[in-house]
């Protein structure tokens, strides 16, 4: 019996299948956790169709079966397989074929045939020509292929594409050091010879992200880049950029978290996010706010453009002063070290140290100066300028001076809760320091003087004071302070402190100086009330005696 052909009719690998596994309670897919449903073997489902004289044959036939490196002639890989008894039907059979995985190295490989109908009948039959193993039973190349040889494949330091309907939506690119992952739209980028970069998405034909310089991020957005994209790739590293649109990290691990056409060209710098801001100082901060004017067609950028300078918020402030700050507002400008400048429009911080908590158009020029409401200039070193909202400016005039306007008058109330109260070791209670005196719009000061605010009252002897008073040294002096052209009258402490007046012998309460001079008065009053009884006394009797001598004249006496 002669079997004329042989026909390979289907041939299916029976291998574990590869699945990606869903952890619990989980609803999407967990990539990168790759785990086998069965264990793998290298066994394979061989199906073929047996025809004797062009007819199908049916009943048992004894196969043979080996696997060659070459169609004809050649190397055999494996040995001969004998499947005793195969029963076909109709010409179809089916066999389990095992021919080990170490042959399948990635070469192209042939199955021979051999066959002898019916089974035990005689020699076999080698029928020709060899079968080809087509890709699905060559899938036992990839059980015998390690990470490390793929990771090897492609050779000559290629590029790893992930696509998705034909556009690429993931690329690995082999670094020098590490390797780069740049993933979202076609377009995104690293420059050539960058390592370890990473862009995770977004992008657009005309908006890609890049990376320009080593260990450098894009979270995504569009337009973005981290790097300063000059000639070189290590100048600028670890820049990141996390979203938003056009934005550019180009200093030395300088962040934008996000927002639009912000910069963060210094290294270490920060912008949190907002529009068209610059962070350029070394590790300086622009938190936010920003602007576009659509009128005149310009960025309304906050700028911190010093090392370790601040600016929290707003729109068009600057900070060009070394560790200096802005929290907010418009149009403000922190130029001195360490200064400071809390909000309002239009105010400036230039002298060291020097602070404008807000207000408008003021200006803290000296070291170590404060200047608040409208207006207000304190342009000596440590002067402090108040303003109210009159629109005219209020300058200081010498140093460590505190000038205030205030048209509405100036009132010094100091509130009664404890934290405002003073201990007294003599009498051991609390005492409230508040007098209620007060600067009034005029500009007159006023000391409380009602009754219900005062105890332990005591008259005086008004002469005793009117003889103190006499006594007392009176002068003209200026303050050191002040140029010695400018004159004031009056006592000195420690001589007004004969009258046991006031907390210590250095100051003068002006209550008891309007007491003192009211005390002396009364004495006045007293000795001339005094003096006008007696010269009244005086001037009855001389008005007695004249009467009496114009009596002796007439009686010729």
């Amino acid at each position: 019996m002669r079997v004329r052909m042989f026909l390979v009719v289907a041939c299916c690998l029976s291998l574990w299948f590869l699945a990606l596994r869903l952890p619990a309670g989980t609803g999407g897919t967990v990539l990168g956790q790759v785990q086998s449903l069965d264990p793998l073997g290298s066994a394979f489902t061989y199906q073929g169709r047996l025809l004797k004289d062009g007819a199908p044959v049916n009943g048992a036939c004894d196969l043979q079966f080996g696997l060659w490196d070459a169609l004809t002639g050649g190397a055999s890989l494996a040995a001969v397989q004998t499947k005793a008894s195969v029963q076909a039907q109709n010409g179809l059979f089916t066999v389990q074929l095992d021919l080990g995985s170490s042959a399948f190295s990635g070469g192209a490989r042939w199955l021979e045939v051999a066959a002898r109908c019916p089974a035990g009948s005689g020699p076999y039959e080698t029928l020709a020509p060899r079968q080809a193993l087509t890709a699905v039973p060559y899938a036992l190349y990839a059980q015998s292929v390690s990470w490390g040889g793929l990771l090897a494949m492609p050779s000559g330091g290629q590029a790893l594409e992930l696509r998705v309907d034909g556009a690429r939506a993931l690329r690995l690119e082999p670094g020098s050091i590490s390797p780069n992952l740049i993933g979202g739209h076609p377009g995104n980028s690293t420059s050539a010879g960058v390592t370890g970069a990473t862009i995770s998405g977004g992008g657009a034909s005309s908006a890609a992200n890049k990376v320009t310089d080593n260990y450098g991020a894009v979270g995504g957005g569009s337009q973005n880049q981290a790097g300063n994209n000059d000639a070189g790739f290590t100048n600028a590293p670890h820049g990141t950029v996390s979203g938003g649109e056009s934005n550019v990290a180009s200093g030395s691990h300088a962040t934008i978290s996000g927002g639009e056409g912000n910069v963060a060209s210094g290294s270490h710098a920060t912008v949190g996010g907002g529009w068209y801001n610059t962070a350029s100082g070394y590790a300086s901060t622009v938190s936010g706010g920003g602007g576009f004017d659509d009128v005149i067609v310009t960025p309304l950028s906050n700028q911190a453009t010093a090392s370790y300078s601040t600016v929290g918020g707003g729109v068009s402030n600057t900070v060009d002063g070394f560790a200096a700050t802005i929290g907010g507002g418009e149009s403000n400008v922190a130029s001195g070290e360490d200064a400071v400048v809390s909000g309002g429009w239009h105010n400036r911080a230039s002298g060291a140290y020097s602070a404008v908590p807000g207000g408008v158009d003021n200006v803290a020029g000296g070291n170590f100066s404060l200047a608040a409401g409208r207006q207000a200039k304190a342009s000596h070193h440590g002067a402090f300028v108040w303003a109210d909202s009159t629109e005219a400016e209020l300058d200081s005039e010498r140093n460590d001076q505190f000038r205030v306007r205030a048209n509405g008058g100036v009132r010094l109330d100091v509130n009664n809760g404890a934290w405002m109260n003073v201990w007294s070791d003599v009498t051991g209670r609390l005492l409230d320091t508040s007098t209620g005196a007060f600067l009034s719009q005029g500009g007159m000061w006023t000391n409380a003087s009602g009754r219900e605010q005062k105890e332990n009252v005591v008259p005086v002897d008004a002469q005793q004071v009117l003889l103190q008073v006499a006594r007392l040294p009176i002068a003209t002096w200026n303050y050191r302070a002040e140029d010695p052209s400018s004159r004031h009258m009056g006592p000195l402490a420690e001589d007004f402190a004969v009258f046991g007046l006031g907390q210590d012998d250095q100051h003068i309460g002006t209550v008891d100086a309007d007491g003192v001079s009211l005390a002396a008065i009364q004495g006045l009053y007293q000795l001339s009330q005094e003096q006008a009884a007696r010269i009244a006394e005086l001037e009855e009797r001389i008005a007695s005696l004249e009467a009496l001598l114009v009596q002796m004249a007439a009686a010729g006496k």
